[in-house]
């Protein structure tokens, strides 16, 4: 049992001195044994104080269709278990970050060994995100709670913790 298909993602971003960054990123399915109609295109603009990660840094990012890859969904079960309406809706979405970094453990090179950055996150879908992550290293986590519309207790809190690496 074989199944083939190609899906193709491009994404671009371009920082200036100011502090400004943008991003252009896109991806679908080009081809698939069976029909599936599925992609996403989402663009975004960040103004950050200090390139650091340190101070304030506000985010809007908008989204059509769907940027979240159903490719293991498609591969795996073929069009059964695929959900493509956020492809096919029409409908944009945006979401807009706001965070202020806060440098901790000074070092002797007068910078910071690590950061402790809260957050708050307002989705078009009318959720908003609060929390805070520390970040050591290529050490990252946090505590981060969905508020949705019109509800004051959070509905979904999740802790987090992440290890990155370049290689």
């Amino acid at each position: 049992y074989k199944r083939g298909g190609l899906e193709l993602g491009l994404a671009v971003g371009l920082d200036l001195a100011n502090g400004f960054s943008f991003d252009l990123a896109g991806r679908g399915i080009l081809l698939h044994e069976e029909s599936a109609d599925d992609w996403g295109i989402s663009g975004g603009i960040r103004w950050a104080s200090q390139a650091d990660g340190l101070g304030f840094a506000l985010a809007f990012t908008p989204e059509w269709g769907n940027m979240a890859s159903a490719s293991d969904s498609i591969w795996d079960n073929g069009l059964v278990g695929f959900d493509n309406s956020r492809a096919t809706d029409g409908r944009g979405r945006y979401t807009l970050d706001m965070r202020y970094g806060v440098g901790l453990f000074g070092n002797a090179h007068g910078g910071y060994d690590a950061t402790l950055t809260p957050f708050a996150t307002y989705n078009s879908n009318g959720a908003t995100n609060l929390g805070a992550s520390f970040g050591w290293g290529n050490l990252n986590a946090g505590y981060e709670a969905v508020l949705p519309e019109g509800d004051a207790t959070a509905s979904d809190n999740r802790l987090f913790l992440e290890y990155k690496r370049d290689f």
